[in-house]
């Protein structure tokens, strides 16, 4: 696996390990918080592809009115799963 930072990732990875940090998450080794943050700019990089499309499709008129409310609360629902205290 590809593990390596160029530069342009450096504040991304340094913004990404303050947020562990004040998640209190378990210490990870280098290895394996590179591969944790790997793995956040892929989930990332898929909801931007995915929100481009539903964009899109919303220009076109193929969408529905966005419920902030209920979208927060299935947010809220989600997070409270997993066992994320607010």
């Amino acid at each position: 696996m590809d593990t390596q930072l160029h530069a342009n990732d450096f504040d991304s990875f340094y913004a990404f390990l303050s947020a562990l940090r004040a998640d209190e998450v378990p210490s990870l080794s280098p290895e394996e918080s590179v591969q944790k943050f790997r793995e956040s700019q892929q989930k990332l990089r898929r909801f931007q592809e995915l929100n481009g499309v539903a964009s899109k499709q919303s220009l076109q008129g193929l969408s529905k009115p966005l419920c902030v409310d209920e979208l927060l609360e299935r947010v809220e629902q989600r997070v409270a799963q997993r066992g994320v205290v607010k």
